[in-house]
């Protein structure tokens, strides 16, 4: 079953890849729209992902839909992504962008809560990880078949190429929810299906009925402790920064920069690659240092990196900037697999299958409101303006990260390593003091 979990997610990271890039570009190429209406299009997509991951974590609640959420997110993400490309207005694209959000988004809470809820900590971590890493080669992937098919397509028109990219990320979709069809859970057991499209989505639509009482339950932090609680605003105020930056930069590079759209995915496209190499290295990172220590690196990388941007934005150097943004890519995994551990570590045992949807949903609404705002903001003080804020609210996230990081106790296997860390030192300096003759 994992197997096939680990494909149908990688196919998942092919298809949204290849998408998510567009749906910016093709509200301004397609639609003739400007930055604002790229941003809004990429926040109506992230109030899709927000609904959808509450509506998953409702229905998870209730009932295991593990298996039937995968295969509902993927399939009706397939149907939204072919529909996109063929909207006669802005308004029906932004509606059809809330909707491919809404389902696409309820596949990763299924797999992620499976995991957490069925294996050992240690067992989370490194499937967790695995299946991160299978979605980053596909993300990688797809931004290599949308480069190549906007930069040596030249017969067709850029809007038609992008359309291309609309419908296959359809198709892949759709065979991402059949490969997930197949898959049985059957009293912790992981057998397959042998007859294929045996799946129903019937106990999905049952139990639609209790989602609007349990999504009201999601915002009621009551149950929560004061660390927890903490740790959601750190995390809502570092991916509020840091999409300041995300949601405008592909109108950034193409207006302002004056790259093709082509190389603008080619740039993704390496910029995937980083984070796909990361994924190799995060599981040992996180054996040999703090989770919080790993998340607070990686934020201070970010606020450099936000200010490198703008400096060679200034200078005009394509060259720099994505060095830059290959650099910030990378550091990805880094932040993102720790701060979905520590979100289950920091909960009480009732409130680690809730948290997952919590923490998503926090995540989602900083996205959502640093979407909206930074078209509105790029239009009225530019783009460097925006990039600027971005990296000072990443600031203040990371000291609330460095305050909870103070309330929570160092886990004991790495309190170990840090522990035969200080002892190698102390051995290290003993012997530099005999070879000085002071001892």
């Amino acid at each position: 079953m994992i197997k096939k979990w680990f494909i149908s997610y990688s196919l998942q990271g092919v298809g949204l890849s290849a998408l998510m890039i567009i749906v910016s570009l093709f509200a301004v190429t397609g639609l003739n729209g400007n930055v604002r209406s790229a941003t809004t299009a990429a926040a109506l997509y992230s109030t899709g992902t927000l609904l959808g991951s509450l509506t998953a974590g409702s229905l998870l609640d209730r009932r295991k839909l593990y298996r039937e959420l995968v295969f509902f997110g993927l399939i009706c993400g397939s149907i939204a992504a072919g529909i996109m490309p063929f909207s006669i207005n802005l308004k029906m694209y932004y509606t059809v962008a809330l909707l491919f959000g809404f389902s696409i988004s309820m596949v990763n809470p299924a797999i992620t809560l499976y995991f957490s809820r069925h294996m050992e900590e240690n067992e989370y971590r490194k499937y967790i990880n695995n299946i991160n890493l299978g979605n980053s080669i596909g993300i990688t992937l797809g931004t290599f078949i949308g480069g190549f098919i906007l930069t040596y397509l030249p017969a067709l028109q850029e809007t038609d190429r992008m359309k291309i990219i609309f419908l296959l990320s359809s198709l892949i979709f759709a065979i991402g929810a059949i490969i997930s069809s197949e898959i049985k859970i059957n009293k912790g057991k992981e057998t397959a299906r042998k007859r294929k499209f045996s799946i129903s989505v019937r106990p999905v639509f049952a139990n639609m009925r209790m989602i609007p009482r349990n999504i009201a339950f999601t915002f009621d932090f009551s149950s929560f402790s004061s660390n927890v609680k903490l740790y959601l605003v750190g995390i809502f105020v570092a991916f509020f920064g840091a999409n300041l930056f995300f949601a405008p930069l592909p109108i950034y590079l193409k207006e302002y920069l004056g790259i093709k759209s082509g190389t603008i995915f080619l740039m993704y496209a390496y910029a995937n690659i980083a984070a796909t190499i990361a994924y190799f290295f995060t599981q040992w990172m996180m054996k040999r240092f703090r989770d919080f220590s790993i998340m607070r690196t990686v934020l201070w990388i970010r606020i450099f990196s936000f200010f490198g941007i703008v400096l060679f934005g200034i200078i005009h150097s394509y060259e720099g900037t994505l060095i830059t943004f290959v650099l910030i890519s990378f550091t990805w995994p880094f932040f993102y697999i720790p701060a979905t551990v520590q979100a289950t570590n920091l909960a009480s045992t009732e409130n680690k299958g809730r948290i997952l949807g919590v923490f998503n949903m926090v995540i989602s609404l900083a996205v959502i409101i640093a979407s909206f705002l930074s078209g509105i903001l790029a239009l009225k003080f530019g783009y460097f303006s925006v990039f600027v804020i971005g990296a000072g609210l990443l600031l203040i996230g990371e000291r609330i990260t460095h305050i909870v990081a103070n309330r929570v106790p160092i886990p004991e296997d790495i309190l170990k390593v840090l522990e035969e860390r200080k002892k190698d030192k102390k051995i290290v300096r003993f012997k530099k003091l005999i070879r000085s003759g002071l001892v």
